[in-house]
C-alpha cells in the first residue's frame, strides 16, 4: 500500500509541480546521500531533479540495507532501485563502515531514514551533513515516528531537517522545520507519504540555504524529547478490558499491516482485519439493533455476526466495532462469514458463544 501511494506521488519532476527555478552553476554541490527505506526515495528523488537542474552536481548514494533474494529474484531495497533506475552510482555501506572512510569528494551528506549509526570519523569527513526527519523534533526521536504521531493522537506534525550527530540518533541542531496537520483517520502509511511529499517540497531551499541555515540552528530543548522507539508485534496486542472503539482504532491505523492488532479465540492468536464503520442507515436496519446491543450486558471481547453487513461485530469498552476479515494464527486469512461459520456454530447447528480474549504479553 505505502508503495502504492508514494508511486502516486511522482507524477512530475519536483521543479515543476512545485514551480522550482532551474538553478545557477555557481556553488553546485556534491552530494552523498544516505537512505533506505520508501520515505527516504522521495527525498531521493528530490535532490535528484535539483541535480537535473543544475544545483548539485554529482549525487551518489548509499542504503544501509542490502539486497535479498526472493523466489530466485533479487530484491533491492528502495533507494539501491531508485538510484538503479535513474543511473545514479551506489556505494557499499558494509566496506565504508568497516574502513570508516568515505571519498573526499562530497560537500554535504544528506541521511533520511538510514536505519543505522554513522560513525564520528565518516561525518567529520563531510563539511556539513543534515538528516531529514519526520516529525518536529524534539518530539519523536526514534525509529517510529510517524506511527507514534497517529498512537498519540497527535494533531499536529511535520518535517525537521537536523544536523547529524556524531553521538546520538536525533539530537542535532535544528537547522528548519515545516509543520503540518496530520488528517483525520489517516493510517501511518498515508501520513509518511504526506510528510514525504513535505520534505521533498522543502529540499531546494535547504540545499541552497545550508550556510544560513547552520549558523541559525538552535539545540533542541531537551526537557520536550519523547522517544519514538521500533514497534513489535506487542504492540498490536490490545486490551480489551481497558480500551475503547477509537483507541483501538488508532492504534491499528498506526501499525504496520504486517503487525495489525490481535487478540485470543480458543488459545490462538486472532488478528483482525481492517476495522469498518457501523454505520446506522437510512432504512434503520442497524438503528434499534445496536442501540439493543448497547444496552445489553455482553462481556468484553463478545462477539456477534451480522448475516446482512457480513460484519463481526466485537464489544469493547464503550460499544462495538466491526471487522469484515480477520487472520487465525498459522491459517489463511478468511472473511467474517466464514469465521462465522468455522468457529462460531457449533456441529449441531446452533450458534455457540465467543468471546475474544487479551493476549498476555509474555
Amino acid at each position: 500500500m505505502l508503495q502504492y501511494l508514494i508511486k502516486r506521488s511522482f507524477v512530475l519532476p519536483l521543479y515543476k509541480c512545485c514551480n522550482i527555478k532551474k538553478f545557477s552553476t555557481k556553488n553546485r554541490l556534491k552530494v552523498l546521500f544516505l537512505g533506505t527505506d520508501n520515505f527516504s526515495v522521495g527525498i531521493l528523488n528530490a535532490l535528484n531533479q535539483m541535480k537535473l537542474t543544475g544545483g548539485i552536481s554529482e549525487l551518489d548514494v548509499i542504503s544501509s540495507a542490502s539486497s535479498r533474494i526472493v523466489k530466485n529474484k533479487t530484491i533491492l531495497p528502495p533507494v539501491l532501485m531508485y538510484a538503479e533506475k535513474n543511473n545514479l552510482q551506489s556505494h557499499c555501506w558494509v566496506e565504508a563502515k568497516k574502513n570508516r572512510r568515505l571519498s573526499s569528494k562530497y560537500d554535504v551528506a544528506v541521511v533520511a531514514s538510514f536505519g543505522d549509526f554513522i560513525p564520528a570519523p565518516i561525518i567529520s569527513q563531510f563539511e556539513k551533513s543534515i538528516n531529514v526527519h519526520p516529525s518536529l523534533l524534539p518530539r519523536w526521536r526514534g525509529a517510529a515516528p510517524v506511527i507514534h504521531t497517529i498512537f498519540n493522537n497527535d494533531r499536529t506534525t511535520g518535517v525537521s531537517i537536523i544536523e547529524v550527530s556524531k553521538h546520538k540518533f536525533d539530537v542535532g541542531n535544528i537547522l528548519y522545520q515545516i509543520e503540518t496537520k496530520v488528517p483525520d483517520g489517516c493510517t501511518s502509511d498515508e501520513l509518511l507519504v504526506l510528510l514525504m511529499n513535505k520534505a521533498a517540497s522543502i529540499m531546494p531551499y535547504v540545499m541552497s540555504h545550508l550556510d544560513e541555515l547552520f549558523i541559525k540552528s538552535k539545540p533542541q530543548d531537551e526537557s520536550l524529547a519523547t522517544l519514538a522507539p521500533k514497534v513489535s508485534n506487542l504492540d498490536g496486542f490490545i486490551n480489551l478490558q481497558l480500551l475503547t472503539c477509537e483507541v483501538v482504532s488508532r492504534i491499528q491505523r498506526a501499525l504496520p499491516e504486517k503487525i495489525g492488532i490481535s487478540v485470543q479465540n480458543n488459545g490462538k492468536r486472532l488478528k483482525l482485519g481492517k476495522i469498518v464503520e457501523i454505520e446506522k442507515d437510512s432504512f434503520n436496519v442497524l438503528n434499534g439493533y445496536i442501540d439493543c446491543l448497547n444496552t445489553s450486558d455482553f462481556p468484553n471481547g463478545y462477539c456477534h455476526y451480522h448475516k446482512k453487513k457480513k460484519t463481526l461485530f466485537i464489544k469493547l469498552k464503550d460499544g462495538w466495532i466491526g471487522v469484515k476479515n480477520l487472520h487465525v494464527e498459522c491459517k489463511k486469512e478468511i472473511s467474517a462469514t466464514d469465521f462465522y461459520n468455522g468457529y462460531m456454530i457449533n456441529t449441531d447447528g446452533t450458534v455457540g458463544e465467543t468471546i475474544f480474549k487479551s493476549i498476555e504479553a509474555t
